[in-house]
């Protein structure tokens, strides 16, 4: 729902057996001591079975098959199908990604300076470039070697008074909820035809305030005059809104 992943916005919780305990675990489960040193987790592995997970393709090819082993947990993540609403969210809560999700690892560079540049509406410009959408409702379906392919500035073109402005803007965004790229630019929230979205009512002036303080920092690095800044609000709408159009029409 927002920039960040929160524990109350996700739907699964995982069971993970500690790290130090793993080794230990064939023998355990084995021998039947799981039950008694750990009862309420042998009761919630003796419920799955009962339930058949076991025999499941997936789960029955593990070593044991209730345990997902060592998995390193992504800095951010990135959505595989994109609707109206274009982000990457950082992933403070360590949780795990699953199959419709691409992980992000960032080295060498802080994790909040890479996902503030990555959030600017250039975001939104790349991904409609690049995606395709042929699946339902129009939904734009990112491939591995696209979401590769998208470009963010490099951090280190950053002053450090761009970087604190970038940083601040982020901070703001990153406490609400993330809403559709309309609503971000200013336009109103799309009806079911969209026909009150007009990409030629964008203005500077009516982007939301946190967006257009972030985004003003990355088209001032990038060089771009208000014009050419108005110029890529009013493609990204255009870009959006024929997608989704075009789908309601097929």
């Amino acid at each position: 729902k927002t920039l960040r992943v929160r524990p109350e916005d996700l739907r699964y919780l995982v069971f993970m057996p500690p790290d130090d305990l793993r080794p230990e675990l064939p023998q355990l489960a084995s021998s039947g001591e799981l039950q008694q040193r750990y009862p309420k987790a042998w009761a919630y592995i003796h419920w799955g079975e009962k339930q058949g997970y076991h025999v499941r393709s997936t789960c029955k090819a593990r070593p044991l098959w209730f345990d997902l082993d060592e998995r390193r947990t992504p800095h951010a993540l990135f959505n595989k199908g994109v609707n109206n609403r274009h982000f990457i969210t950082m992933n403070l809560s360590s949780a795990f990604a699953d199959q419709q999700v691409y992980e992000i690892c960032v080295s060498n560079v802080p994790t909040h300076l890479v996902l503030a540049c990555a959030n600017s509406s250039l975001l939104a410009l790349f991904t409609e470039s690049s995606g395709r959408g042929n699946f339902g409702e129009g939904v734009l379906w990112i491939a591995i070697y696209e979401a590769i392919g998208v470009y963010i500035l490099n951090p280190a073109a950053f002053t450090a008074e761009q970087r604190e402005r970038l940083l601040t803007a982020f901070e703001r965004m990153a406490s609400r909820e993330v809403r559709s790229i309309f609503e971000e630019l200013g336009l109103p929230k799309p009806n079911r035809d969209f026909s009150n979205i007009d990409p030629d009512a964008v203005s500077l002036d009516r982007v939301l305030p946190d967006r257009r303080a972030l985004d003003a920092v990355v088209f001032e690095v990038l060089g771009l005059n208000e014009q050419e800044q108005l110029a890529v609000y009013r493609a990204v709408v255009e870009l959006v809104k024929s997608r989704l159009v075009k789908a309601r029409s097929v």
